[in-house]
């Protein structure tokens, strides 16, 4: 079946969905982009003349849009604080929707849009795109292989030289807390996925130096448990003099029983445990190396293959709300954490909302 799509928002990163991740599926007969929108009139025309859409197909206001053209679901590509309104008109007008991340600015928005699709029925799920990518599976796959023994605890380490005003989009450095509310998000969705289990408790301490140009806090050092009992140590910031480990080529490192997982700069490798060599030391870059998770498609593109299929009634999205409610959780735990100094129970701050919410 070919669905029909709407897009909401065709610029930013809008315009790497429209041409980088929507052509393989078009190609491939499972999507029809039918309907755009964009506020901004020169993203909105340079997609139209990408996609050869007519005139009748593109809005200025996604309000028009979901009313004047019929499809299946709907993408939306906007800033957070715009996703509720977005979200909103999608349920609406009886549309699945397929929406960047984060669902939402706030813990409050993002329960409010949880009670709003489950009572609607709306099948929503979440664009988490470094998840997905080939390093991070070649990594996931590695670990669920079983072969390193029980995990113990994971490392992530993402780090930036955004310091100066606009190296990470102007917008982000007028925002609190930006390194957690932008990109925490993507980091904490994925080590969930790794830990193989919620967030049970969150420690966070943020801050930007004084030479980060920055309105909120940019760095951040976490630590977490999970409800399995693997243990986290976070580390993501955007004011350092060398980005080691920047957007895109994160670190993350598995410590298990039997092994030793790393991936770093999209590349992937073990360390196995010598029992005959108890005081032995390795050299990251000097272990074996693991190919290449082998799947025709990555990222958004998967993303959207897999969406896709979910719709067709198979098994529910990886990153559909009722997951993505949970990775919310944790990052918005750890940005109370920043703000009370306390660990946070990151079941009970979800569960605190979520009566909240039903109160109102």
């Amino acid at each position: 079946m070919t669905y029909r799509m709407l897009q909401i928002g065709v610029g930013g990163y809008g315009k790497h969905w429209s041409e980088r991740s929507l052509p393989p599926n078009i190609a491939g007969g499972l999507v029809e982009l039918v309907g755009i929108a964009d506020t901004d009139p020169v993203a909105l025309r340079a997609a139209q003349s990408f996609h050869g859409l007519p005139d009748s197909a593109c809005f200025t206001s996604a309000a028009e849009l979901v009313r004047a053209i019929k499809a299946d679901f709907v993408l939306i590509c906007t800033p957070a604080w715009h996703h509720e309104e977005h979200i909103g008109l999608a349920v609406a007008a009886g549309l699945d929707v397929l929406c960047e991340k984060p669902v939402a600015d706030t813990m409050e928005a993002t329960i409010r849009l949880e009670n709003l699709v489950r009572k609607a029925g709306t099948k929503l799920a979440m664009t988490m795109t470094h998840r997905f990518d080939l390093p991070n599976t070649t990594f996931r796959n590695a670990l669920r292989s079983g072969i390193d023994g029980p995990l113990d605890y994971l490392v992530f380490r993402q780090t930036g030289e955004l310091r100066k005003y606009g190296a990470w989009g102007a917008f982000r450095h007028e925002l609190p807390d930006v390194m957690l509310g932008e990109a925490g998000i993507h980091h904490f969705d994925m080590l969930r996925d790794l830990a193989g289990a919620d967030c049970a408790t969150i420690f966070a301490r943020s801050w930007t130096p004084s030479w980060g140009e920055f309105k909120g806090d940019a760095n951040v050092l976490a630590i977490a448990t999970f409800q399995n009992g693997v243990k986290l140590s976070y580390e993501g910031t955007s004011c350092n003099a060398a980005a080691i480990n920047p957007y895109f080529k994160g670190y993350v490192r598995a410590e298990c029983e039997n092994g030793v997982l790393i991936l770093s700069h999209g590349a992937v490798e073990r360390h196995w445990h010598d029992p005959t060599r108890q005081r032995g030391s390795r050299k990251e870059g000097e272990g074996d190396p693991i190919a290449p998770a082998e799947q025709t498609k990555f990222g958004d593109v998967w993303l959207l293959d897999r969406f896709l299929r979910w719709l067709d009634g198979g098994p529910e999205m990886e990153t559909s709300m009722h997951s993505h409610v949970k990775s919310q959780a944790m990052v918005y735990a750890a940005i109370r954490s920043v703000h009370t100094g306390q660990e946070i129970d990151v079941g009970a701050f979800l569960q605190e909302h979520r009566s909240s919410s039903a109160g109102t």
